[in-house]
């Protein structure tokens, strides 16, 4: 008589669900004070979340919204130099189709391979105001 191996169950990884809604930490309004962008809400306008987690950025005022453009962000000693506008690096899974924009929501990007966090420098713009000038940082 054959004796039969027992199978063992795995245990099912742990998917997030998709959210539908923005944790409240990653909900951010944009206003113009005295002639300069204002990124109100948690850590003014930095983030920090995992990747797939949803932002959600929306203007308050006058005009025709804002824009967001964005770079790698480097360390003081790297003397490499900055990418070409072409190839800039963006941390969202998807991009409006023209700018400026009233509201922008989307999820972040996975950031690849590597121990380290992804860190990206954005500039929030507003027609002729200073710009904000917060970061990203995507964890694995």
């Amino acid at each position: 008589m054959a004796v039969r191996k027992k199978t063992v169950r795995r245990p099912a990884t742990r998917r997030r669900p998709k959210r539908t809604e923005p944790h409240p930490d990653y909900v951010f309004t944009i206003r113009v004070v005295r002639g300069r962008v204002v990124i109100d809400g948690t850590n003014d306008g930095n983030i920090r979340a995992d990747p797939g987690e949803l932002i959600r950025f929306t203007f308050e005022g006058r005009g025709p919204g804002f824009t967001i453009s964005t770079s790698d962000f480097r360390k003081n000693k790297d003397r490499r130099r900055p990418r070409p506008a072409r190839r800039r690096p963006w941390p969202f899974q998807q991009r409006p189709d023209q700018w400026p924009v009233k509201s922008f929501e989307a999820p972040l990007i996975r950031p690849g391979v590597g121990l380290s966090p992804k860190i990206f420098k954005y500039d929030v713009g507003v027609g002729r105001a200073k710009p904000a000038d917060p970061i990203i940082i995507i964890d694995h």
